[in-house]
């Protein structure tokens, strides 16, 4: 992991000031499609109970058992050893710092906070020019986020260069990562590089016990109080995003809560049909 893991915060979703609370009607209006937020708001409500509806074990764009053991295997001897270094970005509202992978690529990360365009929109996105020997790789990060989403970008990122590594088909272009997490379900890409970003936020332990109330907690149509419950405590503590404070809005509340179940159900999945 990214560090030791600190005991996760006594949540009880039964609560009275959290049934008081914006978020326990956010849950509501997620079992009830008659309620309305308005129109952002709404579409945000749409994604999560996209996400929370879905079989992840059956993704079209799930990679397959042999390639997520691959991935998996880079994790634990690339990505987990050198993470020490990365922790400190996030803390950091600007900063320029070459990381190296593999060995030898060295790969240009910037972190700078962007709120004109299309604003907290863009998470960031990784790029890379040139071809062969003369290429080169970089991640941009928007540290306008809170610091467990930034993390979440840099490993989501690093997840574009590593699928590029195994396939030894890097191209130039660019990847965004605009949290649209249900569309990632069917795009191969995306959802490899969702995977490393689980793979790094649950320890496989975690996930074990978790497991083994997968179908009882996270298949049924309104798991998302559980989901919730089991994501945010047993996350890694570098990537957990404070969906409880009182600083967000209902649609990025929304927003990081969505990540939260997107990443748990597919380190679940990927823990099922790839034993990893």
């Amino acid at each position: 992991m990214w560090g030791s893991k600190s005991p996760g915060p006594n949540i009880d979703l039964q609560g009275k000031e959290f049934l008081a609370s914006e978020l326990a009607q956010l849950f509501r209006a997620i079992q009830s499609p008659s309620m309305s937020f308005g129109n952002r708001v709404d579409e945000r409500i749409g994604e999560l109970r996209t996400v929370v509806s879905e079989d992840y074990r059956e993704a079209s764009g799930l990679p397959s058992s042999m390639f997520a053991r691959e991935l998996a295997s880079i994790v634990e001897k690339e990505i987990k050893p050198r993470s020490r270094i990365w922790r400190s970005l996030t803390s950091s509202k600007r900063f320029s710092r070459a990381l190296e992978f593999f060995g030898a690529e060295r790969v240009s990360v910037q972190g700078a906070p962007y709120l004109r365009g299309a604003g907290l929109e863009m998470w960031g996105f990784s790029f890379s020019v040139g071809h062969g020997k003369a290429a080169k790789s970089g991640i941009f990060l928007n540290t306008a986020h809170v610091a467990g989403a930034i993390a979440t970008t840099l490993a989501h990122e690093i997840g574009h260069l590593v699928r590029d590594y195994i396939l030894n088909q890097k191209q130039p272009g660019i990847a965004f990562l605009d949290g649209t997490f249900a569309h990632h379900l069917d795009h191969e890409s995306e959802l490899f590089a969702d995977c490393l970003v689980s793979l790094m936020a649950y320890d496989r332990s975690v996930v074990r016990n978790i497991g083994v109330r997968y179908e009882a907690c996270l298949l049924k149509p309104n798991s998302v109080a559980d989901a919730a419950r089991y994501g945010y405590a047993e996350i890694c503590p570098e990537f957990r995003i404070d969906i409880f404070s009182r600083g967000l809005s209902a649609e990025w509340r929304l927003r990081y809560l969505t990540s939260l179940v997107h990443y748990l159900k597919l380190r679940c999945a990927l823990f099922h049909t790839a034993g990893i």
